[in-house]
């Protein structure tokens, strides 16, 4: 994929057009990723502006991938759980500035 400048508007319009397919987030700092498939991208009136979250579904992690498309970053939430169990383990934020953000659509499924 061509290198995009993203910002909250393009990502979220970005994660719309391409749910139900499988993606690619990448942290340029560390090569760090995540690959799964945006189900859908929610948007929730608050009182000052709006907040948009989507979950990410990712196989065989064990943990739960929320993100939330903030003004200067992609925050990503990893939820992780015992193995069989709904017993919480581990919670790891992450953020992602966007100017170290890049995005790919991923051709055939794969696993990270």
């Amino acid at each position: 994929m061509k290198e995009i400048r993203w910002n909250r508007a393009l990502l979220t319009e970005f994660l719309r057009s391409h749910a139900h397919q499988q993606i690619c987030i990448m942290d340029q700092r560390s090569r760090a990723f995540l690959v799964g498939i945006i189900p859908a991208v929610f948007e929730m009136d608050l009182c000052s502006g709006s907040l948009a979250e989507a979950s990410l579904d990712v196989d065989n992690m064990g943990c739960d991938v929320s993100l939330t498309m903030h003004e200067q970053f992609l925050g990503i939430h990893l939820l992780f759980f015992r193995q069989n169990t709904e017993e919480q383990i581990l919670s790891f934020p992450w953020e992602i500035p966007y100017s170290l953000l890049q995005l790919d659509l991923v051709p055939e499924r794969m696993d990270a």
